[in-house]
């Protein structure tokens, strides 16, 4: 919801305000100018604190063509909001990534592993898995144990996978004129 939005962008401007070592990189898959923020409930607040944090060159707000894997190459920790595919994709790249699950999607298959660092119930868990991050604590957001169920080879060969399986497919086919065996064999 746009009050739960307001709230993660308050909270993460908030933490980046406390720890000034720290800086920004906002993703936003919606909008690529700080002031459409605006339109969110306490938007002006959010904007303000924005403006603050980038004259300090603490903050950049990126352009929303830009993938969240490139934006994540350039972070210590992608923080989510939300379960989302932005954050799956930057953890299958490699990169560390957390969500707070503002909808409680409590059947995600994450919270299965009750030891799971990937996505947090609360905002307050949200925000002490930021600070124990910046603390140095690498097995926030570390994604290995699940980035087979979303790429199995651990690699990002699928296109010449798939082309080599179709290769072998149509190959078969021709010769064997048996669409099931040809399955079986590709």
């Amino acid at each position: 919801s746009p009050a739960t939005l307001s709230r993660f962008y308050l909270a993460i401007f908030e933490l980046l305000e406390k720890h000034l070592t720290w800086g920004g990189i906002i993703k936003s898959k919606r909008w690529s100018e700080i002031d459409a923020f605006s339109s969110l409930p306490d938007g002006n607040a959010i904007v303000s604190m924005f403006q603050k944090l980038a004259e300090q060159n603490r903050i950049v707000l990126l352009k929303k063509t830009i993938s969240p894997a490139t934006a994540s190459a350039y972070s210590h920790l992608s923080v989510c909001y939300g379960i989302n595919s932005a954050g799956i994709v930057s953890a299958i790249h490699g990169r560390r990534a957390i969500h707070w699950d503002c909808s409680g999607w409590l059947k995600n298959p994450f919270y299965r592993n009750p030891e799971q660092k990937i996505s947090y119930r609360s905002l307050s868990e949200f925000k002490q898995a930021i600070v124990s991050a910046g603390m140095g604590d690498n097995t926030i957001g570390d994604f290995s144990e699940w980035r087979h169920h979303f790429n199995y080879f651990d690699d990002f060969n699928a296109a010449e996978r798939v082309a080599g399986f179709i290769d072998d497919f149509m190959e078969t086919v021709l010769q064997s004129d048996d669409t099931a065996y040809s399955l079986d064999t590709a």
